[in-house]
This record gives structure tokens, C-alpha cells and sequence, in this order.
């Protein structure tokens, strides 16, 4: 495969661990709401990181794709709001509200919402691309294929080719050395 194929295969695959992570979160703070166990906490932290290391490769990744830097952006918006509110969640739900917890937890919903948008235009761009480059990539062995067939054709029929000359050649030779022979003949029979 060629390295922009694999490249973008990269590129999908952070994007999916980003989903991944991005799912952990909220079933990890869903966890602690209903436990209240602060580990949940502390797990949710370490993915928190693991997505802004994904991330960071997403933006190196697409370096050259500006319309996919600033979807990455945006998500690093969405992510950073979204742990904000999670944040407000921890310290309301650590001090017994409730009622208030759950309007939070529809901000955090909203701000996952946009991020698994922002994702899903990460992915399918990608996609795009991949079905681009794979195409390309599918042409270009055609090509090769094609120029390969002609000079193989090219490499078989050269032989040939200095064989038919050759063969032309030798029975030219033959005729020209015959009516040699012919006219030494005819001269030699005829008296001074």
C-alpha cells in the first residue's frame, strides 16, 4: 500500500480511539455518579489524557489538511468543555445537589454531542480521502502494469525483430553474391 494510504489508515484509527475514549469518559463519570467512588475520577483523568495524546497525533496526522485542523479545534473546544463540565458536575455532586448535577449533566451531553459530531467530519473526510487515495493508488498500479506489459512486449519482440533483420540481410547477401556469380558467368563466357 502506498504511505498516503496507510497514513489515512492511521489517521482512522486515531479518530476511532478518540470515539473510544470519548465513550469511556462519560460511562466513567456516569460510574461515579452512582457510586460516588472518586477511582472513576481518577480514571477518567488518565483517558482525559490519552485523548489529548491522540490528539496531538491527529494534528500531526493532518498537518497538511487544514479543514481537518480546525475540526480538531473544535474538538479540542468540545473536549476541554466537556471536562469543565464534568469538573462542575464533580464539585456540585460532592456537595449533595442533585437537581443541579442533572442540569449539568445535559451540558456535558451537549458538549459530548458536538464532539461525536466533530468526530463523525473527522471520519468521514477521512474516509473520502481514503477512497481517493485508493483509487489512485489503484490507477497507478494499472499504469505500471501497462508500461511492464509494453516493455516486456518491447524486450520479446527486440530479439525477433534482430533475428527477422539478420535473416533479411543474409538472404539480400545470397541474391547479391548469386547475380554476382551470374554476371562473373556471363562475363567469363563472353569472348574478348
Amino acid at each position: 500500500a502506498s504511505e498516503l494510504v496507510v497514513h489515512t489508515y492511521n489517521v482512522l484509527s486515531d479518530i476511532e480511539s478518540g470515539q473510544r475514549a470519548q465513550d469511556q469518559i462519560m460511562t466513567i463519570l456516569q460510574g461515579y455518579l452512582l457510586t460516588g467512588d472518586r477511582e472513576n475520577l481518577a480514571r477518567r483523568d488518565a483517558v482525559w489524557e490519552q485523548w489529548q495524546a491522540i490528539l496531538a497525533r491527529l494534528r500531526k496526522l493532518t498537518a497538511d489538511n487544514p479543514r481537518q485542523q480546525e475540526r480538531l479545534q473544535e474538538a479540542q473546544k468540545s473536549l476541554d468543555s466537556r471536562m469543565a463540565v464534568s469538573g462542575r458536575i464533580e464539585d456540585i455532586y460532592s456537595r449533595g445537589n442533585n437537581a443541579e448535577v442533572t442540569a449539568f449533566v445535559s451540558e456535558g451531553l451537549h458538549a459530548g454531542d458536538n464532539l461525536d459530531r466533530i468526530l463523525k467530519e473527522l471520519l468521514r473526510d477521512e474516509l473520502q480521502l481514503l477512497a481517493t487515495r485508493k483509487a489512485l493508488e489503484s490507477d497507478r498500479e494499472l499504469h505500471t502494469r501497462i508500461v511492464l506489459t509494453l516493455l516486456l512486449g518491447l524486450i520479446t519482440a527486440f530479439p525477433l525483430l534482430a533475428l527477422l533483420r539478420v535473416r533479411r540481410e543474409y538472404r539480400l547477401r545470397q541474391a547479391v553474391e548469386a547475380e554476382r556469380t551470374a554476371l562473373t558467368n556471363i562475363i567469363a563466357s563472353t569472348p574478348d
